[in-house]
């Protein structure tokens, strides 16, 4: 299924992007966006499309929605079809099909790339966090598939527990105590600037409350590096913050890994930004993917 959308002019990207109020920048997207929909166990998985030129497909991150993006889309639009969903049991998309779980969410996202991006190396494929996984697992399933992949701030690798401390929000009843567990764990877990950022807390809250499916068993296999080195991609590179607590802020233990698993890995750091770092130094970062896309 797909509707009319109007045209993507005007949607800023990058830093400029950090200038507008998230509420408005998710509607300028929304308001411009193709939506499509695909079969996902009894309901569909949502996506979202932009702009014109080769596809790059993005996956977002645990626990949350298209939306983790919503920095880069305005940008990256400009040059590229963009395809961002959201995976099976997060956000407006339903519960995969049986038997659920990591499995199920990987099958149900290949089979609907592989009815709206048909043919071989059809697509690039940047996944952030959690994406990053699924990612990886959708290229080990369709051989021949991706052209490109970057994987953005990937757990999965088999590193030591980073034990962060992330608090229980379930069981608080009062929203301003609620909100308020969110944005420690928005501060502990996504970004390094200790600045305040309301809309930021309010995404992040939104996403985590409307998940089905949290990644943090998955998060502690290393699926991710005994897959890497066997999927069929042109090339294979990777994007991390500096300050990054999924790999306790040593992003260099995460080059080691991946470069052993893919020979020939580049691997971009980008100083000053935590996990979210897309979403944190937003020019940085689509710089850094630009590059690892297209040279």
């Amino acid at each position: 299924m797909s509707g009319s959308a109007p045209p993507a002019s005007g949607v800023p990207g990058g830093d400029a992007a950090k200038l507008v109020p998230l509420p408005n920048l998710i509607a300028a997207l929304d308001a411009c966006a193709r939506i499509e929909r695909t079969r996902c166990g009894g309901g569909s998985l949502v996506w979202r499309r932009w702009g014109t030129g080769r596809p790059l497909v993005l996956l977002h991150g645990g626990a949350g929605s298209w939306n983790h993006w919503v920095r880069n889309i305005g940008t990256l639009m400009r040059t590229r079809e963009v395809w961002a969903c959201d995976l099976p049991a997060l956000g407006d998309s339903a519960d995969p099909p049986e038997p659920g779980g990591l499995e199920g969410i990987v099958a149900a996202t290949a089979d609907g790339l592989a009815t709206l991006l048909p043919g071989p190396r059809a697509f690039d494929l940047a996944g952030f966090s959690f994406g990053s996984l699924v990612g990886t697992c959708i290229a080990a399933r369709g051989p021949g598939r991706v052209r490109r992949m970057v994987i953005t701030g990937a757990a999965s690798l088999g590193l030591p527990d980073p034990r962060m401390d992330l608090r229980g929000w379930r069981r608080a009843r009062d929203p301003a105590e609620r909100l308020a567990l969110h944005g420690h764990n928005f501060r502990t877990l996504m970004v390094a600037s200790a600045a305040d950022d309301p809309d930021g807390v309010a995404l992040h809250a939104g996403n985590v409350e409307r998940a089905r499916f949290f990644g943090g068993e998955v998060a502690a296999m290393p699926i991710t590096r005994d897959t890497l080195g066997g999927v069929d991609v042109e090339r294979v590179d990777a994007i991390y913050g500096a300050l990054d607590p999924v790999v306790r802020r040593d992003p260099d233990s995460a080059r080691t890994v991946l470069q052993a698993a893919r020979p020939g890995l580049r691997f971009t750091t980008i100083a000053g930004a935590g996990h979210w770092v897309n979403y944190e130094a937003p020019s940085a970062f689509e710089a850094a993917l630009r590059a690892h896309l297209e040279d």
